[in-house]
């Protein structure tokens, strides 16, 4: 995303320089560097990924959603039992490694690039400073480069109310079970609305009165202005039902959508539906628009006058319905209306306690979808060999 935003954050640098009347800050010509320091990345992300998936550690200091997760620190179970339950978590941190060394590398040489364009050097003169910073730079390009790949892998440093969030998490006893990530999710979401029309008033707002730098102008701008485009891109679609949002609340009518073939939050294509979930934060982007459509056809003419409570609604399904907030989103429910979601929920937090690699070895084992009808049972499908003790589960 982050190649097919730049010539958005150019233009967008374009315009407020000729407002402002001040010299460029961003350039068209630096894509051609970002995308070379992006394959380059990713070549070594391989390495990174390897040595991160054997030994269990990251590169350079700790992702901060992975601490406490079993990897990168003390190991409640060890040997090769140990690094058979983990291996979910070790992809994962494998995964990661990968995505930040291509966005590490793409962030350097792009920089670089601007910094050399800058100070006014062109031709041989321009290739070669660009290589000097890429191979020995300064520490405040450095930190701009931290600064911009934890941006595009959604690390950023929580501001207060997400730090509240994270000493909260850490204070109360269980409630990683209840929201087992914080960090990622939360800069998700405002990548997300960072990509919405919405953001181009807070741009100008911000702008307006100094709170932002000359490029952070630019690439708020840039952002909002591709985000736009992509809702009246989409729009059509999702009018025509062929790009779909969360759905109707009630759980009925969830049922009946479910049984006529539709999937929430996918797109359908040759008549199948192929989930857009997990391609953020476009993903937020279109489904906030399929989400407040989706509400303004049930609401009244009246109520339809209050757009801000539809974005409002909208949003927070949204967020809600991200899978890594399912967590938080079940327990409110399970609290608002324990009858209906009570038990669901207890099933859930017990079936989480076994790892994710028992767990899946289960699934290789025993593929069959089990109906357990006690707590007990619901403990048992989630074990080897054990699972073939539950009934299993019919249309």
């Amino acid at each position: 995303l982050r190649l097919v935003e730049k010539p958005f954050i150019a233009t967008s640098d374009v315009a407020w320089s000729a407002v402002e009347r001040r010299p460029r800050e961003v350039f068209f010509r630096e894509l051609r560097p970002e995308a070379l320091g992006m394959w380059t990345g990713f070549r070594e992300g391989y390495r990174k990924a390897l040595k991160a998936f054997v030994t269990e550690m990251p590169s350079e200091g700790y992702r901060l959603d992975l601490v406490g997760k079993g990897v990168g620190h003390k190991q409640a179970i060890k040997g090769t039992l140990g690094k058979i339950v983990r291996i979910p978590s070790r992809f994962m941190l494998a995964g990661d490694e990968f995505i930040k060394a291509g966005h590490y590398q793409s962030s350097l040489y792009a920089l670089s690039y601007r910094k050399a364009l800058k100070a006014g050097l062109k031709g041989e003169a321009l290739t070669k400073e660009v290589g000097r910073l890429v191979t020995n730079p300064s520490w405040e390009l450095l930190e701009e480069v931290v600064k911009d790949t934890l941006y595009w892998t959604f690390q950023t440093e929580l501001g207060p109310a997400g730090k509240i969030m994270l000493r909260a998490r850490k204070a109360i006893p269980g409630s990683e079970v209840i929201v087992p990530f914080i960090t990622t999710p939360v800069n998700i979401s405002k990548r997300g609305l960072e990509r919405t029309p919405l953001a181009l008033a807070a741009t100008a707002y911000q702008g307006a009165f100094n709170q932002l730098t000359n490029v952070e102008k630019a690439e708020h701008t840039g952002r909002a202005l591709l985000g736009s485009l992509v809702t009246l891109a989409v729009l059509p679609y999702i009018l025509e039902g062929k790009v779909t949002g969360s759905g109707p609340q009630d759980p009925d009518a969830q049922k009946a959508r479910r049984d006529a073939g539709i999937q929430n939050y996918s797109v359908l294509v040759d008549g199948q539906y192929y989930s857009y979930a997990r391609i953020e934060p476009l993903a937020t982007i279109v489904g906030l628009n399929a989400d407040f459509i989706g509400l303004m056809e049930t609401m009244s003419d009246g109520e339809k006058v209050d757009i801000a409570t539809g974005l409002v609604l909208a949003t927070t399904k949204n967020v809600t319905n991200k899978t890594y907030m399912q967590g938080l989103s079940n327990f409110v429910n399970a609290t608002a209306d324990p009858e209906r979601y009570g038990e669901q929920w207890t099933e859930r937090v017990i079936a989480s306690t076994v790892p994710r690699g028992i767990t899946a070895l289960t699934k290789v084992i025993d593929p069959e979808v089990k109906d357990p009808t006690t707590f007990l049972e619901v403990y048992q499908a989630q074990l080897p060999f054990l699972s073939r003790g539950v009934k299993p589960k019919r249309d």
